[in-house]
């Protein structure tokens, strides 16, 4: 019964760029302690603020990384991947990521999806 209320891929590796990022990236996190998760969002807008050329970009469907209050996600919710704390949510894209590669490359997180 619990595999089904669990959501998580069954296997999703990170590079050592990736995992470095990660660290990194909880680490500089002062506001909580940081659960990452791997979403999929089909379209998006950055803002000027947030680009590197400076004008509103559209992005789009794409994998991108977030961070979780671990005080507020369930701990049966919480699993371990070399070392980091993710959690995952329910989502159509998330079976995508079964034997997926989660990547850093050039500032940004991306995944290899298996067979693509």
């Amino acid at each position: 019964m619990w595999r089904f209320l669990l959501a998580r891929p069954r296997s999703l590796a990170l590079t050592s760029a990736a995992k470095a990022a990660l660290v990194r990236d909880m680490a500089n996190e002062r506001h909580f302690v940081p659960v990452a998760s791997v979403l999929w969002a089909e379209a998006a807008t950055v803002g000027r603020a947030l680009t590197t050329s400076g004008e509103i970009e559209h992005r789009a469907p794409h994998w991108f990384v977030a961070f979780y209050d671990l005080a507020k996600v369930a701990r049966w919710r919480v699993v371990d991947i070399d070392g980091i704390r993710f959690t995952f949510l329910r989502q159509p894209a998330l079976q995508r990521l079964d034997g997926a590669t989660l990547d850093h490359e050039h500032g940004h997180y991306t995944v290899h999806e298996r067979g693509a």
